[in-house]
């Protein structure tokens, strides 16, 4: 194993042991065990599913269907569980974002390089 294949998995523990990671483990896992929050969570995942696949084969998306994601949207905002959970996952993902910048620092330095 590369010695950076090993700073990744020492970087992958990390992640898991990290505040970040736990809550959204604890309140992923709440949300799953609560029929309501479950079951909103599900049903607006898969209407945004169906709406990318959609566009991914060249349909529009029409006013109604944007307004329907819209509600659906602040009928989850309203349920404590489900918020708590988009909060954490929120909060995981901007971690994941920190992270992914510094790794890609020598990828970006590279290209502004080139362009000077």
């Amino acid at each position: 194993m590369s010695k950076l294949e090993e700073k990744s998995l020492e970087v992958q523990s990390e992640l898991r042991e990290s505040e970040a990671f736990t809550a959204f483990e604890a309140s992923f896992k709440a949300m799953l065990e609560d029929d309501e929050a479950r079951g909103l969570y599900e049903g607006f995942r898969d209407f945004q599913i169906s709406l990318n696949e959609k566009q991914s084969q060249g349909l529009e998306v029409t006013e109604a269907e944007i307004e329907e994601s819209r509600q659906q949207f602040e009928t989850l905002k309203e349920n404590e569980i489900v918020n708590g959970f988009m909060a954490n996952e929120h909060a995981l993902n901007q971690l994941i974002q920190e992270v992914s910048t510094i790794i890609m620092k020598p990828l970006e330095e590279a290209y502004e390089a080139s362009m000077k």
